[in-house]
Parts: C-alpha cells; structure tokens; sequence
C-alpha cells in the first residue's frame, strides 16, 4: 500500500537521497511488513516525490493521493503546484517496464527466470570450491521477492557489483535451486545480468518483445539457451572455421552436452559451441540458433552491433522466420 501526503513534520528522511522532508511538502509512502519476535509489523518509508517516482514507479502511479493531514497544530494541505506536480508525474509515468521483462513466478526448482525484489541483506564475499574443483568467488543477498524472503546467490563477476541494503534489484537468467530449508533460492550463472535501483527507461530498453523461441532440434542442458554475447576471452575457437573469436567480439554460442572422462567413466556435461555470427549458419542447425538467439538478445547489445545484424540479412533471406524478425528488429 502506498500513499502521497503533505509531511506533518521536518523530521522524517527520504530513503532515497538520505535529505530531510520538510514540512508541508509532498512525499510519497510505502508500507512494508516485517516479522518481530514471530509478530507481523508494519512500518512505512518516506520518499520524496522526485525521487520515489523513480525508484517506485508502480507504487506511485498507484498510490492514493491524501490532498490534506490533520495534525496536532492543524491541518495541513498540499499546495496548489504539489498536487498539479503530482497529478502531471502520475500521467506521465509508464508502469509496464517489468512486464516487457517477464517478470516470472517462483513455482519450480531449476526454472530460469527474471526476478525484481528488495535487498534485506549483504553478505560478504567468499571463495568456494565449485564441482569441477576451480575455487570461485560467491555472494549471497537476502532478498524478499513478491512478499517472499529468499536469497540470491551470486558468482562470477557480479559478486563485485556495488549494492547495499533497501537497493531494488532486477536480475536476469537467474536460475531457481531448492535450499537447504526446501524454500526456493536462487543462482546466477555467466549468463545472468543485475541492475541495480533501474529505472523504466533501463528496464524498457533493456529486452525486445517477440515471444522467446526454444529449439527441440537437438538435446541441450535444461535451462541452456542460444545467445549473442561478447567473447570474455580469445580463447575460443569458432566450430565452422577453425579460427579464434577475438576477445570482445561479438559471438553466439549453441548449449550442448559434452562427454568427458572421469575416474575411468564417461559423463556428459554442460557445454557450448562457439561460432562467429556469419560462420553459424552452416551449422545443421544454425537458422534454429539465431532465430532462438535473437528472441533473447538484450535492446542494448542489439543496437551496439546493428551493422552486423544489417550485414546478415541478406544471409537469412531464404529463412522466412528468422529473415522477418531480424527486419521487425532493425526497423
């Protein structure tokens, strides 16, 4: 629940930019609910109107506008100004920003999905040991995800992105794990991206809408997907044409199942194939690779090697399907 009022006094902070309200001016407050002692509380946080705008959109465009407050001293009205500010910020605010990201429903175990929640907690930074014996970095954030208290765990290099306690969070390709108390936690792999505090316009640019395509042309870990990335490194070889994939170009890379040796025994494991943009399409299933890939890419990314995907489509001409979304895109 959240409201908009005139402050009754100069002593609440906004939690925002840490500033006080001063009295008379408008701000916006949110309810939260917390457990004491086994007691459900509630509590509110105040915000200033600029600044809770654009960090809770959502709540202010629905918040219910309190016009006046009655105080010890009096009653207390918003002016004239405050309330057309109010009024032209509610209009102009576009709420469907986590909706174009398919904000996803905790409802299975390794489900990759979108989450957006509060932070409650942050942990240091610890090394571990994952299954291949390589010792990684890892950070755990308590969280409270769709009034639900969890945590998110993260590897790799967003274990050093700078986050603190009330930041909201929206993270990407997370993947879903059952935890130790069987509640659902959540993981981030290399695929995964976090922004913190995003504000509409972030979120809006950051997917493109066409619904996502799976592949069942061939067999792939659970959860894996075919994306554009840049190459972390130049180590990788492209699988068509034998040649390195330059550190920082741009590559799509095909989840497969690799079998390796171990103690003796074969295993399959996790594993992808690398390719350079162009080289993708002699795979036997290369139009099936790019099509899912591009239902994926992020509007940033996408924009930052438009000339590519402009040089390819004469490429995909013969592939109806992949050949009208890449020109639904680039238009």
């Amino acid at each position: 629940m959240s409201t908009i009022e005139p402050a009754k006094s100069s002593r609440a902070s906004c939690k925002i930019c840490k500033q006080k309200i001063e009295i008379k001016s408008a701000r916006l407050g949110i309810e939260n609910e917390f457990n004491l002692n086994g007691e459900i509380v509630k509590s509110i946080k105040w915000y200033h109107i600029e600044c809770g705008a654009k960090k809770f959109p959502k709540e202010f465009k629905n918040a219910e506008l309190n016009t006046a407050t009655i105080t010890r001293s009096g009653r207390i009205e918003l002016s004239k100004e405050d309330i057309d500010q109010i009024l032209e910020i509610k209009s102009n605010l576009n709420s469907t920003g986590f909706d174009i990201l398919g904000i996803s429903k905790v409802d299975e175990v390794d489900k990759t999905m979108n989450i957006k929640a509060s932070i409650l907690r942050v942990m240091d930074i610890k090394e571990r040991e994952n299954v291949n014996g390589i010792i990684e970095l890892t950070r755990s954030l308590y969280i409270i995800e769709k009034g639900t208290r969890s945590r998110l765990n993260l590897r790799g290099d967003l274990v050093n992105i700078n986050i603190s306690r009330d930041d909201e969070i929206v993270a990407f390709d997370v993947i879903t794990k059952l935890g130790g108390n069987d509640k659902i936690q959540f993981m981030t792999n290399y695929k995964s991206k976090l922004l913190v505090n995003p504000t509409i316009n972030d979120l809006e640019k950051f997917k493109f809408e066409p619904k996502e395509f799976w592949s069942d042309k061939w067999e792939r870990p659970k959860n894996e997907y075919c994306e554009f990335m840049y190459a972390p490194s130049g180590r990788a070889g492209c699988i068509i044409c034998d040649k390195k994939i330059n550190k920082g170009e741009l590559k799509i890379i095909k989840p497969i199942y690799v079998t390796i040796q171990r103690n003796s025994r074969e295993m399959e494991v996790k594993g992808n194939r690398n390719y350079h943009v162009f080289c993708v399409l002699k795979d036997e299933h290369g139009y099936d690779v790019i099509y899912e890939a591009l239902t994926k890419i992020m509007k940033d990314l996408f924009h930052e090697n438009l000339s590519i995907f402009e040089q390819l489509l004469p490429f995909v001409k013969q592939n109806h399907k992949v050949h009208s979304l890449l020109i639904e895109m680039i238009e």
